[in-house]
């Protein structure tokens, strides 16, 4: 896990040695780390309107597949496949049914959008919301 907040320690009790603890890390190095996961987790809390977050878009760029409570239509748009698990805000159960697909059908094996089709897709969703009336 990168990052932290206040149920690290909680949550490091209970986890397995599988599950590593790296705190807040500099880009590169959370980049490099990323690219060695077998998929990757984007938290959102309900309600957030966020849409194609920084992070998401490292995600997306590094051909992860992503386990996300993200569920626009912006974001489901850039994904054809299995790589994009979404899983309720929230709902750890949820969230573990996910992780435990992710898993069991190594949903690495179909990565996520290419680069080349998010920022295009990216592109001309943001033109239309800009430039549009819609």
């Amino acid at each position: 896990m990168i990052g932290d907040g206040p149920e690290r320690f909680y949550l490091q009790k209970i986890s397995n040695a599988n599950i590593l603890f790296h705190g807040f890390l500099d880009y590169k190095d959370m980049l490099r780390i990323a690219k060695k996961s077998d998929y990757l987790v984007n938290p959102i809390k309900d309600g957030a309107s966020q849409s194609v977050t920084n992070k998401l878009s490292d995600y997306i760029l590094l051909s992860k597949p992503i386990i996300s409570s993200q569920d626009s239509i912006e974001i489901k748009s850039f994904f054809d496949d299995n790589s994009y698990l979404i899983y309720k805000a929230g709902d750890v159960q949820d969230l573990t049914n996910k992780i435990e697909k992710a898993n069991a059908s190594r949903i690495e094996t179909h990565p996520g959008p290419t680069p080349q089709k998010f920022w295009k897709e990216l592109f001309f969703i943001l033109y239309t919301k800009t430039f549009t009336n819609d």
